[in-house]
């Protein structure tokens, strides 16, 4: 049975972070990503296996993200730990600002949460009875990111790694690429399980059947493989250009990165047009934007 109350949620998400193996940032692979504890240029296994230690301190005690006594006491222990580690090889300087510590801290206790989350949700029982996972979102959040919101209350098979971890938990979207929640810092999105009759307006009983039938190995971190995930695709043929057909169709993945680069591009006109300078001169416009060296001309 699933947890049923927060002291037994917070034993799940305890039992789920003491799985995590601490990993170099650099070593980090598809299949280790879900079950690795890692932090940003951080090469230093043994620090980091310190630092787990520390948050695990916090989780156990049943601090949560939300006590602020169990931020700043962690806050307190790491500084002093990465003083051991300041200057060796792997240990970036920056590790000891507050602000990093903090990120690390509330990072990998709300990934505790929605990793024990999902591996209830991801047991033969569950799968079978709630195939699939909704992406929604909780109050509170004060910058939405478009493709989120683009996909809020969408319902996506639970197996579906590349629509969980690659798009709506990808890197270009600031988040970590695994399956759970947090999908990305103050991102507000979470998963909700969707019943099988609910499911099934959306896939048929066969593609449902199959999830539930899938043979899901286990790693050498104790749980399932990325690569499990993904349905053994067969290499086919490219298909033969047709005349009829329209060049300018795209898929749903490549109309994403299209919309977030129209977004990021649209983003520096409006910078920079707000920091130019018009003036006329000799009939022409001169237009400073505030680079060094001479100014652009358009005539």
């Amino acid at each position: 049975m699933p947890p049923s109350n927060k002291a037994e949620w917070a034993q799940a998400a305890l039992g789920a972070f003491r799985e995590k193996v601490p990993t170099a940032s650099g070593e980090v692979t598809e299949s280790m990503r879900v079950f690795s504890f890692t932090s940003a240029a951080v090469q230093e296994v043994e620090l980091l296996g310190r630092m787990q230690q520390l948050i695990d301190a916090a989780l156990e005690g049943g601090e949560g993200y939300k006590a602020e006594a169990g931020l700043e006491a962690f806050i307190a222990q790491a500084q002093e730990l990465v003083q051991e580690y300041t200057g060796k090889p792997g240990v970036p300087a920056e590790l000891m600002r507050e602000s990093r510590l903090k990120l690390i801290f509330q990072t990998n206790v709300r990934q505790a949460y929605g990793l024990a989350q999902w591996r209830v949700g991801m047991d033969k029982w569950h799968i079978s009875h709630y195939p699939c996972w909704r992406f929604v979102r909780r109050p509170g959040a004060k910058v939405k990111r478009p493709l989120h919101e683009r996909y809020e209350n969408a319902v996506r098979l639970k197996t579906d790694w590349t629509f969980w971890a690659k798009r709506m938990n990808g890197r270009f979207l600031g988040g970590f690429e695994v399956p759970y929640a947090p999908f990305g810092f103050n991102s507000y999105m979470v998963l909700r399980p969707v019943s099988r009759k609910e499911a099934l307006v959306r896939y048929s009983a066969k593609t449902l059947d199959a999830q539930a039938a899938r043979d899901m190995r286990r790693s050498k971190f104790g749980d399932l493989l990325a690569e499990d995930y993904e349905a053994p695709r067969k290499k086919v043929a490219p298909p033969k250009p047709s005349k009829t057909a329209n060049p300018t169709e795209f898929n749903e993945q490549q109309k994403d990165a299209i919309r977030l680069a129209l977004e990021r591009l649209r983003a520096l006109r409006e910078k920079y047009e707000s920091r130019a300078k018009h003036s006329v001169k000799d009939g022409r416009i001169h237009i400073d934007y505030g680079h060094s060296g001479k100014p652009h001309k358009k005539g």
